[in-house]
């Protein structure tokens, strides 16, 4: 038998938002009824088993159930020449999609200086990272491969945050502004009107800007240090808005 993985259940599905779910397990050896669908270590490259090297191209229709991906961190510039070896490289290894990563907060401006200890909100100001996916999702476009953009929400940098403490996320149990140092960031409030439509409009000049091909967002709830709710204006408003009810006052919970 030989060593590697074996992927028995092997689901995507698309959900709203233009997410794309994998959902997969992991066994050391397959069934004796399945070992004809077992691949070794250097097999293993997309589902079913692919050579290793360039496989063929697939059509519009097929990529995403022949989702073959890996990552590509471009916080820095890539020139044009970087951006076509890179591309060629990744299509001769077998991929067919690629995930963006250190690229993944749209707020940056020219004037916010990246601070010690950021790690989510690494990146270029914004109109330079919309360049610079660009460039990638047009050489990896020209290789036959798709560009996934993989991008925060909820979470900025500390510069962004004290621009606009408005919307900043409060903690309902503390009454204390939500943030995790760990990471560098602080986290602003999705159902605060300002802030939602100013990251929607970044959005959709990322997408419009850069052409990537699908998009995984994260950071779109409540988490880390402020797992409880949040209690903004916003949040208040909207709670009552909805329910009738009036949310106790930050930091008194169960009051």
């Amino acid at each position: 038998m030989k060593s590697g993985f074996f992927f028995p259940n092997l689901r995507l599905s698309r959900i709203c938002g233009g997410l794309l779910f994998v959902s997969f397990s992991l066994a050391a050896e397959p069934p004796p009824e399945l070992a004809d669908r077992y691949q070794g270590r250097r097999d293993l490259v997309g589902y079913p088993a692919l050579p290793v090297m360039r496989a063929p191209k697939h059509g519009d229709a097929d990529w995403i159930p022949c989702l073959r991906m890996r990552n590509l961190k471009h916080a820095k510039p890539f020139t044009d020449e970087e951006a076509a070896n890179v591309a060629r490289e990744i299509a001769g290894m077998g991929f067919n999609v690629v995930a963006s990563e250190d690229s993944r907060y749209l707020l940056r401006d020219a004037d916010d200086k990246l601070a010690a200890g950021e790690v989510d909100t690494v990146g270029l100001p914004f109109p330079d990272l919309v360049k610079n996916t660009r460039r990638l999702a047009d050489a990896l476009h020209r290789e036959g491969l798709r560009f996934m953009g993989h991008l925060t929400c909820a979470q900025v940098a500390f510069t962004y945050a004290a621009k606009h403490p408005e919307q900043r996320m409060i903690d309902v149990a503390t009454g204390k502004p939500a943030e995790d140092k760990n990471y560098g960031v602080a986290y602003m409030c999705y159902v605060n009107d300002t802030f939602w439509k100013h990251y929607r409009a970044r959005l959709t000049d990322y997408i419009e800007g850069s052409q990537v091909d699908a998009l995984m967002v994260d950071e779109i709830q409540t988490f880390h240090e402020n797992p409880r709710g949040c209690g903004c204006d916003s949040c208040r408003a909207k709670f009552k808005a909805d329910t009738g009810i009036e949310l106790p006052p930050n930091g008194q919970p169960g009051s």
